[in-house]
């Protein structure tokens, strides 16, 4: 719906919330496990789109798999709006931190769709245990320009919500000076 950030905006004014100052405010969208669908959608709108200024995303973007594979192929179509997003993120021009958890799903997994932007900007992994805390341990990081993926161990669904319950730490990583 193209008046529901309108509507955000003018609730913030309203309660005289810092964005009420802001000519132009800075847009962040954040999600943990499903809610990635929303943001896929709002990236669908090129208008939307164009107003995102960064994305946080908490083990959150799943795909469905390409059914004329004879393999896990991960949907280019589910990870367009992803992609372009993430290029841009490589040119310094947006910012997109995603994290994953090792959890398999009957559909593509964060590993999987994590794996496939990297393929597709042939960004390599490397090993990284820079954040460690109980049942959320990172194993891996890329990162180009504002794109950041950080990979982490973790099978269960204990592993999954240490996702949300340490989003803070993704979100640190977000370059605020702009």
């Amino acid at each position: 719906q193209p008046e529901l950030l309108e509507e955000i905006i003018g609730h913030a004014k309203a309660t005289k919330d810092v964005i009420a100052n802001t000519p132009n405010p800075r847009i962040i969208l954040s999600s943990f496990s499903a809610g990635y669908g929303a943001i896929r959608e709002i990236l669908k709108s090129p208008e939307h789109f164009e107003r995102i200024d960064a994305i946080v995303t908490a083990d959150s973007i799943y795909a469905g798999l390409d059914a004329e594979s004879p393999i896990r192929v991960v949907s280019r179509e589910n990870m367009a709006e992803f992609l372009r997003f993430t290029e841009l993120a490589t040119k310094g021009e947006k910012q997109f931190v995603l994290s994953h958890s090792a959890q398999t799903t009957p559909y593509a997994s964060t590993t999987e769709t994590a794996s496939y932007l990297l393929h597709k900007l042939q960004m390599p992994r490397a090993a990284d245990s820079t954040i460690q805390r109980p049942l959320f341990m990172q194993t891996s990081r890329a990162q180009q320009e504002k794109f950041t993926v950080l990979g982490f161990s973790g099978e269960t669904g204990q592993h999954h919500m240490q996702h949300l319950h340490h989003i803070d730490l993704l979100w640190n990583l977000l370059d605020r000076s702009e």
